[in-house]
């Protein structure tokens, strides 16, 4: 082989090297776009099923505070009638005990 046929193979090569550098640089740039792409994606997916979640949890967080505010309005009156002057301290005690295996 001469030697300006090993040069132009070498500025072939270089060429295509030139060439694969630019392409793996472009897939590298592509590649991290869509990882941004899919990261906003799994952050606005994640929200729509935190939403969704607090929605369905909703009612029953109504009805959670519905059975506590029932179970306070009892318990002031059950106190009501057990502080009363005329009430069996012994009645009281038995109804307090059964009250207590029932929670």
């Amino acid at each position: 082989m001469t030697k300006s046929v090993i040069c132009e193979k070498e500025l072939l090569w270089k060429s295509h090297i030139g060439i694969l550098k630019e392409d793996a640089k472009e897939a590298l740039s592509d590649a991290k776009e869509f990882e941004i792409r899919m990261e906003q994606d799994n952050a606005t997916q994640k929200k729509v099923v935190m939403k969704q979640a607090d929605l369905s949890l909703r009612p029953l967080e109504d009805e959670l505070q519905a059975l506590t505010d029932r179970l306070e309005k009892i318990q002031a009156q059950l106190y009501a009638v057990l502080s009363g002057p005329s009430v069996d301290q012994t009645a009281v005690a038995e109804l307090t005990s059964k009250v207590e295996v029932l929670l």
